[in-house]
This record gives C-alpha cells, structure tokens and sequence, in this order.
C-alpha cells in the first residue's frame, strides 16, 4: 500500500482538484482521509491524505482524461441548449471577442484565452462587466486577470456596430 499527499489551495483554479481527481480515476484507491483545513501564515489549502494499491491502474491517464473531455462537452452542450435566443446571440459575440484576442496575441488555441464553458458562464452575467467576470469563480483566474478587460472593450465595440 502507497500513500500519496494532495494539497490544494483555497484559491485553486481547478488545476490541483484535476491532478487529483485524474490521479483518484486512474489508481485502486483504498483509502482518503484527514480531509483538513490548514492556514500556514495566509497560505491556506486543504490536505488530502490518499491510500492506494501500488500497480494496480484502473485506467491510463489517457482513458481518464478522455472521460473528462466528454463529460466537459456534455455540460457545455447543455448550457448552449438552456440558452435563450438573445444569450445564443451574447455567446457568439463573445466567441468573436476571444477569437480577436486570440489573433492579435496570436495564441494557437482560441479556447486559451475563456473556454466555451467559461464564455457561457459570462452570457449567463446579469451584467457583462469586468467586475462580474473578475468575481466569478467558476472562471480561471489567470484568464480572468489577464483577459476580461479586453472581452468587455471588444465585446462593447461589437455592440456599437449592432
């Protein structure tokens, strides 16, 4: 029996909770325990402390990455579908506004830049504000932190031209 020590930050953008969950789906996990909140001098993260069968691989990495990709296009399908004719609209606009910032930063992966889910938590705004994006949390900080401004100027000079 192997035991492996998670720790994740309260201000994890979701990366730390992949790692593990990618490591819980793809091992013979015995056990989890001491689930703690722990506060060292402002860093503050929860410890996870995980049991498991050394060898014992329940399915590759990227079987389990495969998994997660497909229940990410589910959900992201669904909140399309759940949109009303005017969010359809809002959400291609913002597809246009990141797409803009893509090609003038000339990032490969438009998707770098707010993924579709992340584009549709912002339609779903009652006000698309930098504020708005900047305090939600469902969307990666560093995203946030680095591109809101830019959706919000782009996303308003698309709306002039309406």
């Amino acid at each position: 029996m192997q035991l492996k020590i998670f720790y994740i930050s309260v201000h994890d953008t979701g990366a730390m909770q992949e790692e593990m969950n990618l490591f819980l789906r793809t091992h013979k996990v015995i056990r989890i325990i001491d689930k703690e909140h722990i506060d060292n001098e402002g860093f503050m993260f929860w410890s996870f402390r995980v049991w498991y069968i050394e060898g014992e691989v329940t399915k590759s990495v990227e079987e389990a990455r495969q998994v997660m990709r497909g229940k990410y296009k589910e959900t992201v399908e669904q909140m399309k579908n759940n949109l009303s004719e005017e969010q359809k609209a809002i959400f291609e606009r913002l597809r246009k506004c990141r797409q803009t910032i893509a090609d003038e930063d000339a990032i490969r992966q438009n998707y770098d830049v707010f993924s579709d889910k992340e584009l549709l938590l912002i339609t779903n705004l009652s006000e698309i504000t930098e504020k708005n994006i900047l305090e939600h949390d469902e969307i990666k900080k560093e995203r946030k932190e680095k591109y809101a401004k830019r959706l919000i100027e782009k996303f308003e000079e698309i709306q002039v031209w309406l």
